[in-house]
């Protein structure tokens, strides 16, 4: 029974499972309804709440995305303050803290699958390692600001923490660095496949055509997509229903441009192609209802314009909305 009483172990436990709760999945869920594990990167963590909620709430993405990264970071401090509260040793703290991090990497709770590690690092190693933290986030902003890519930002932040530490916190009062590189290590680790796609510059951008931390003001902005033009299946007759007819579609919305809320029109384009060949509709009336019901749904946007024409067969006919 003194495996069950030791102070050491249930602080171990404790660590790893709470470490292990997927704040960023839950809080998605909860509030926006979306499974971020099946969208985006499939990452649990904050930027990835952050670019799939804003997909259909982008005035909650911000909120979703901030209190990921608060809650992510406290499930790595407030074990560790309690350790600390009871006296624990500086070797159980780095034990701690080492579980935190795994714990939300490779949480039980999702099959060992989890998130990239950086919000509960930054938790533990603040408790820790305070002015090595400090610095890194401060470098961790810089970076965000000027190259605008959540991943790599992330890890020049997490280098700067472990290069400063080492000099100033060098044996972090237990005569090694170990647990300080192993969580650098599995941080990472999983950060290996962005790390990839930076080298490829394949990585996507946090906020496109803006800096990260802009405080201009919100602009209405608009966006046209004039004749694109693609074949699919629509119609009512026989060979409608066979054929693929040639479709033209024009659009139109307005929407306010912040650093918040991004609309990309191509992604607007592919989305309408996509369903047209996806749902095969038998009216353009319906095709109509159904575009304005999504792009209102899935986009903040007004004072938007659809117009449809089957110029192959409805010479004469074009069949449009504007609300």
């Amino acid at each position: 029974m003194d495996f069950f009483t030791n102070s050491n172990i249930l602080f171990y436990i404790s660590a790893y499972l709470i470490g292990s709760i997927p704040f960023g999945l839950l809080l998605a869920k909860f509030f926006a309804g979306v499974d971020v594990k099946a969208s985006g990167s499939g990452s649990i963590g904050a930027t990835n709440v952050l670019r799939v909620v804003k997909e259909t709430n982008p005035s909650l993405a911000k909120k979703l995305g901030a209190a990921t990264v608060i809650l992510d970071a406290l499930k790595g401090t407030l074990v560790l303050l309690l350790a600390m509260s009871m006296g624990a040793s500086d070797s159980t703290l780095w034990g701690i803290a080492v579980l935190s991090v795994l714990g939300h990497c490779y949480s039980i709770y999702l099959g060992l699958e989890g998130g990239k590690g950086v919000a509960t690092g930054l938790g533990v190693f603040i408790a820790l390692i305070p002015i090595p933290t400090l610095i890194g986030a401060l470098t961790w902003i810089i970076c965000a600001k000027v190259l605008k890519v959540s991943s790599l930002s992330s890890l020049l932040g997490l280098t700067a923490v472990i290069v400063v530490a080492s000099f100033l916190n060098d044996g972090l009062n237990i005569g090694s660095n170990i647990p300080m590189y192993i969580i650098a290590f599995i941080i990472y680790y999983k950060h290996i496949p962005n790390i990839i796609r930076v080298i490829k510059g394949e990585e996507k951008k946090l906020y496109k055509d803006t800096t990260f931390f802009s405080s201009r003001k919100s602009n209405k902005m608009k966006i046209e997509i004039k004749d694109l033009n693609f074949k699919c299946i629509i119609g009512i007759l026989d060979f409608e229903r066979i054929e693929k007819q040639k479709v033209i579609v024009n659009i139109s919305f307005e929407y306010e441009f912040d650093k918040d809320i991004f609309i990309d029109y191509s992604e607007v384009s592919s989305f309408i192609k996509k369903q047209m060949k996806k749902k095969k509709f038998l009216l353009i009336e319906d095709a109509i209802i159904y575009f304005e019901k999504k792009l209102y749904n899935k986009y903040k946007i007004n004072k938007l314009y659809i117009k449809i024409s089957k110029p192959d067969i409805l010479k004469d006919c074009i069949v449009s909305v504007s609300n």
